[in-house]
């Protein structure tokens, strides 16, 4: 596989991974007991004035974001072998996600999980490498 193949791949997967990481986001936000709240503090100002309003948003975002995380997770699996596709799109979703927890929602990371982290990556970085190595021709085709 050539490293432009195994590039676009790479790419592919990132993109899926940053637009589920988007969708959860907008799926925690949709299903908050603080939107509420949140909602609450813009009708003051007479912006919105329906809570239903701003769940339907959101789940419209959740939706928006998982139809075009599709597309992409289709785009990396016709690129590559769905080894790599599948290994590279989960690891990422996890790290993506917790960034996310921690930027958006002020969640904590401890030293354990970065460890865990750390190995999941080294682990999907051989994974690629080792693919990326192995010639077209000796790979089994799947039906």
């Amino acid at each position: 596989m050539s490293t432009s193949r195994v590039v676009d791949i790479i790419w592919s997967c990132v993109a899926a991974s940053t637009l589920a990481t988007l969708a959860s986001v907008f799926g925690k936000y949709a299903t908050s007991p603080q939107l509420e709240s949140y909602v609450s503090s813009f009708e003051a100002y007479g912006f919105l004035n329906s809570l239903l309003v701003v769940r339907a948003i959101f789940f419209g975002l959740l939706i928006s974001a998982n139809a075009a995380m599709c597309v992409f997770t289709a785009r990396a699996f016709q690129q590559g072998s769905s080894t790599v596709v599948t290994v590279v799109n989960s690891s990422l979703i996890f790290i993506f996600t917790t960034i996310a927890g921690v930027i958006i929602f002020g969640e904590t990371i401890n030293l354990m999980w970065s460890l865990g982290a750390l190995m999941v990556l080294s682990g999907v970085c051989l994974i690629v490498y080792a693919e990326s190595k192995i010639p077209v021709s000796k790979k089994k085709k799947s039906t």
